[in-house]
C-alpha cells in the first residue's frame, strides 16, 4: 500500500507500495479547511511555516445527554469507506460546512431511515 496525502500540486506519499493513480482512487481532494490542534475543528499540520493541514479529524460527534435522540454525527468521507459505494464521499460537503446528521439511536428510528437491509447467513 501506498498512502498519499495531496496538497496542491505537488504530492506527498510515503512507501507503503501504491501507484500515484491508486492512491488518488481513494482521495476525496484537496479542500480549505480552518483550524489547528487547540481549536474545536482540530487540524494538525507538519512544523515549520507552511501551516497546510495534515491531519484533519475522521469523525465528529455531538450527545445531547439530556436526549439522545437528539445527537448528531458527521464524517468527513461518507457513510461508506468502499470507494464503489455511493455513500463514498457523500458527507464530504456536509462536513465542510458544519452541518451534522442525525445519529439514530432508537431501533424504530433506525428502521425508519434504513435504506435497505443486508441479511447475512452462514
Amino acid at each position: 500500500m501506498k498512502a498519499c496525502i495531496f496538497h496542491g500540486p505537488e504530492k506527498v506519499s510515503t512507501e507503503l507500495g501504491r501507484s500515484e493513480r491508486e492512491a488518488a482512487l481513494f482521495t476525496l481532494g484537496r479542500f480549505p479547511v480552518g483550524g489547528d490542534m487547540s481549536t474545536v475543528f482540530n487540524t494538525g499540520h507538519a512544523a515549520g511555516l507552511d501551516f497546510r493541514a495534515e491531519l484533519i479529524p475522521v469523525y465528529r460527534q455531538i450527545v445531547d445527554l439530556a436526549d439522545v435522540r437528539r445527537s448528531l454525527f458527521i464524517l468527513p468521507t461518507g457513510q461508506c469507506g468502499h470507494v464503489a459505494s455511493p455513500h463514498y464521499g457523500d458527507l464530504t460537503d456536509d462536513f465542510l460546512n458544519l452541518r451534522y446528521r442525525p445519529l439514530l439511536w432508537d431501533q424504530q428510528d433506525i428502521e425508519a431511515n434504513a435504506e435497505g437491509h443486508l441479511t447475512l447467513t452462514p
